[in-house]
């Protein structure tokens, strides 16, 4: 389990980058430009939970065995984290179905292209989820489907 200042030794070193990048051209149209930009945001959003999950694992409880404030605290605070990971999920996928003129867009096309196939792949996954195109889908595709059906932001037995 690492630390906080473990994750911070980890990372890379910035990289700066043309924020022009983001800005619509001939080639790339507006609302491509801000997809992009709000999937990178979610990103964001799921590392920084991942990470806040690791670093709340660092103080697990020593004795599980005996309910204890701790003990009742660090399992909440999990279960909300968890909570937290699907409703992120569950955003993602809905602002890709309010998104399907992206996704035909044929620059857009030539992005996803361009990503490697096991990339590519979880893409696919993550539009057949999000739009229903292949409810028999992949494991990955059932499992998006699930998380936002029946776990986030849902109070479901």
């Amino acid at each position: 389990m690492r630390t906080y200042d473990d994750h911070i030794r980890k990372l890379a070193p910035l990289r700066k980058f043309d924020a022009a990048a983001f800005q619509p051209d001939s080639q790339y149209s507006k609302d491509v430009c801000e997809f992009v930009l709000s999937l990178a945001l979610a990103l964001n959003d799921f590392h920084d939970l991942l990470v806040t999950h690791d670093l709340l694992n660092v103080v697990w409880p020593e004795d599980e065995s005996q309910p204890t404030p701790e003990l009742g605290e660090f399992n909440g605070l999990t279960q909300h984290l968890f909570r937290l990971h699907l409703a992120t999920l569950h955003e993602l996928l809905n602002f890709v179905a309010e998104n399907k003129t992206v996704l035909k867009d044929q620059a857009f096309i030539a992005v996803v292209k361009r990503l490697d196939p096991k990339t590519q792949q979880a893409w696919s996954s993550v539009v057949a989820a999000a739009t229903g195109s292949s409810p028999q889908g992949s494991a990955f595709t059932k499992f998006l489907l699930f998380a936002r059906n029946k776990v986030a932001f849902h109070y479901d037995r």
